[in-house]
C-alpha cells in the first residue's frame, strides 16, 4: 500500500490556505485548488477568478487636430494643454465626482459613478475651452472631443478594462472638435 504524496507547490498553498482557517470541515479556496481541511486530496481544480467589475461612465477625451498643433508649435502646444488640463479640465472632473484613469499625450481616460456627472463635466469643461479659445486664431485652438459611455468595466488596480472603455473612445472620434458624444442604449 503507497501512501498519497501531495506536490510541493500544493502543500505550500495548503500552508497558506491553513493558517487563515482551522475550521473543521470548512472548505478552503485558493486561486489554484480546493481543499477542503483535515484532507490530503484536492476537490477540483479552481474555478477562473472572476475579476472585480462595476457600472461606470467612462469619458474619454483628445485634441482635435493635436498632431497638426504639434507639428507647428510643440513647445507651446504642449505648455497650453498642460494649463488647460491643470487650470479646467481636472478641476471640473474632480468637481463633478470623477477621477482621471490615466493621460496619454493629448488624450484624458475619466471614470465616473454617474453619467449624468459625466455628462455635466463634458458640458462644463467644453464651455470653459470655449471661453479660453476666444480670441484665439481658429487653426491655433485647443479643442476638445468627448466620449461618454455608460459601462460595465473591469477594475486592475487603479486602472479600467473592457470593451466599453473602448467604446468610449470610438465614440469620442465621433464627436465634433468642442462637442460631446454620448452613447445611449435603449432597450
Amino acid at each position: 500500500m503507497s501512501a498519497y504524496l501531495e506536490p510541493s507547490s500544493t502543500v505550500k498553498i495548503r500552508r497558506s490556505m491553513t493558517q487563515t482557517s482551522r475550521a473543521t470541515g470548512a472548505t478552503l479556496k485558493s486561486s489554484h485548488t480546493f481543499f477542503k481541511t483535515g484532507s490530503s486530496k484536492a476537490i477540483g481544480e479552481a474555478p477562473e477568478i472572476s475579476p472585480i467589475r462595476r457600472l461606470a461612465a467612462v469619458l474619454a477625451a483628445d485634441v482635435a487636430g493635436y498632431s497638426r498643433l504639434m507639428g507647428r508649435n510643440e513647445e507651446g502646444t504642449l505648455e497650453r494643454l498642460m494649463a488647460h488640463r491643470r487650470d479646467l479640465v481636472e478641476p471640473k472632473i474632480v468637481e463633478h465626482h470623477g477621477r482621471i484613469v490615466k493621460t496619454t499625450g493629448d488624450g484624458i481616460l475619466a471614470e465616473f459613478a454617474s453619467v449624468v456627472d459625466a455628462v455635466r463635466c463634458a458640458v462644463e469643461m467644453q464651455r470653459g475651452m470655449a471661453e479660453r479659445n476666444a480670441g484665439i486664431p481658429i487653426d491655433e485652438r485647443l479643442e476638445f472631443r468627448v466620449g461618454i459611455n455608460l459601462t460595465d468595466v473591469i477594475i486592475e488596480g487603479d486602472d479600467i478594462y473592457g470593451d466599453g472603455v473602448n467604446v468610449a473612445a470610438r465614440v469620442e472620434a465621433l464627436a465634433d472638435a468642442g462637442g460631446v458624444f454620448r452613447l445611449e442604449y435603449r432597450l
